[in-house]
């Protein structure tokens, strides 16, 4: 027997450039998932996904928002993004080693500063975490987590590249040992 799920997307983008520098982008979408019972994602899939907004609306259908958006400013040297972003470092195949590129958007500042065969890359951002056993998940249900990186990038040519990176996650409580 094969049971069905659905999913329905809604969906607006717009970019555009200003200037010789600067750039906007907006990706804004509303998704619904339905189907037979039992079939809807489980908790962990809701707590990573659709912030500002998740509604399983009696276990029926799975409502959430997806939305990306930012300015950017880019010259020779320099790059600095602001905004609602999916952000993915490292290299692989199914994946990058140090921020997946399956991770969720988070509201973030990125900046990067190129010197020929070196480049620095630093990123600071708000993670969402959410109690996700509620039925509706709102903005001040939040509890405040970051996240702080860097990245140090060398080209030796050839197609090789290397990098050493760093990332921290802090919030708003006493430090946890272990």
């Amino acid at each position: 027997e094969q049971r069905k799920l659905l999913h329905m997307s809604n969906d607006f983008n717009a970019y555009g450039r200003l200037g010789s520098g600067f750039a906007f982008h907006f990706d804004l979408t509303d998704n619904t998932i339905w189907g037979e019972q039992g079939l809807l994602p489980g908790e962990t899939w809701i707590k990573n996904s659709g912030w500002p907004w998740v509604n399983t609306n009696n276990e029926e259908k799975l409502m959430y928002d997806e939305n990306v958006f930012g300015v950017s400013y880019q010259n020779d040297w320099l790059s600095l993004s602001v905004g609602r972003q999916y952000s993915q470092w490292g290299y692989g195949k199914a994946g990058q080693l140090s921020v997946s590129s399956h991770s969720p958007a988070m509201d973030m500042v990125r900046w990067s500063l190129d010197f020929g065969r070196f480049k620095y890359t630093g990123l600071t951002g708000f993670l969402i975490d959410v109690d996700a056993s509620q039925s509706v998940i709102r903005l001040s249900d939040k509890r405040n987590k970051f996240l702080a990186g860097s990245r140090i990038e060398f080209n030796a040519g050839f197609g090789l590249q290397l990098g050493l990176n760093q990332f921290a996650i802090y919030g708003d409580r006493d430090l946890e040992l272990g």
